[in-house]
């Protein structure tokens, strides 16, 4: 009985060792290729393979993928990385690119940020189809802006009580709740204007339809959207800084954008986040929303809806069951 225990006990000692050499010592199992996904026009393969420093013929069972992500991580324009082994010979890096959302005003030009305030680009002009940011601080350069009364918190520019009117050009909203999924607006309105896409009979102005609807809305319609703004309507006045990353106000700014109708979202020109509960937005055509905070995004889509049957200047949907225009 005691040499099959030692015949045993020197096998299992084998199959070990073969074990260790075939993974650390072979040259069967090691790092013959990596393989990059999740890459794009601000994050190239090389960039990505630089970054992880995986050297080649290293045995696969070295790799350390936690600090090779760990390292990929530290490209300015990823936000994230995932690596894993691909047996017998390949390292998988999959990368999730930060996504631009706003452009911010630096020295020198413009920064794309991500949602998280990261700058992931930067260039002399301004890149078209990213609203310009503007993060606390006082009102932005927006024509008309300053003559709101209240002119800057979301909470100063709110009316005195629902249905009532504080002064010219003012006009308040107040949305009863008479039974689920109705509402009872004591204002003059024609209805909520037909949704038939860009260009249709009974769309919104400024869409891209014909008849001229990029112009401010005829007799019954809502206000126009699409209008080119007045010139030097763009001041942005925060530049961005590392202070920025993680910004509660550019994460409250990146939600309600994500939040406005989709009607609305394709027109704005620029966001003013003052602080994370008071958002505004401007549109191509120089309106003006006062959003608030990012709750209740589908209430102050309804609110907004019937606002926009109204001309004015600024629309303001910040306060609980009532809304507000100016001007």
């Amino acid at each position: 009985m005691g040499w099959r225990a030692a015949f045993f006990g020197i096998a299992a000692v084998a199959i070990v060792a073969a074990v260790a050499w075939a993974l650390l010592g072979s040259r069967f199992l090691i790092v013959r290729s990596v393989k990059v996904s999740g890459t794009g026009p601000l994050v190239s393969r090389a960039r990505v393979l630089a970054a992880a420093q995986i050297p080649a013929g290293l045995p696969l069972i070295r790799v350390n993928t936690a600090a090779v992500a760990q390292r990929v991580e530290r490209i300015t324009q990823v936000q994230s990385a995932r690596v894993s082994r691909d047996w017998p010979s390949t390292v998988a890096i999959t990368i999730q690119p930060r996504t631009p959302v706003f452009t911010m005003t630096v020295p020198g030009g413009y920064a794309l940020v991500d949602s998280f305030g990261v700058d992931v680009r930067q260039s002399a002009r301004r890149l078209p189809g990213f609203p310009l940011l503007t993060v606390g601080g006082s009102a932005p350069g927006w024509p008309g802006w300053q003559s709101v009364p209240g002119g800057s918190a979301a909470g100063s520019r709110r009316p005195a009580g629902p249905g009532t009117h504080s002064g010219p050009g003012k006009h308040s909203v107040s949305h009863k709740h008479s039974a689920p999924g109705t509402h009872s607006v004591p204002a003059t309105h024609s209805g909520p204007a037909t949704h038939s896409g860009p260009g249709g009979s009974g769309g919104r102005a400024g869409q891209g339809g014909s008849g001229g609807q990029g112009g401010p809305a005829g007799s019954g319609g809502q206000a126009g959207l699409g209008t080119p703004a007045t010139p030097g309507g763009q001041a942005g006045t925060s530049a961005l800084s590392g202070s920025l990353r993680g910004s509660p106000q550019i994460r409250a700014a990146a939600t309600v954008l994500r939040e406005l109708p989709w009607w609305i979202a394709r027109h704005v020109q620029a966001v003013w986040a003052a602080t994370p509960s008071d958002v505004s937005v401007r549109l191509a055509s120089g309106i003006m929303i006062v959003w608030g905070d990012p709750a209740r995004p589908g209430e102050k889509a309804k609110e907004l809806a019937v606002l926009l049957h109204r001309r004015a200047r600024v629309y303001d949907v910040s306060g609980t069951g009532t809304a507000v225009t100016w001007g």
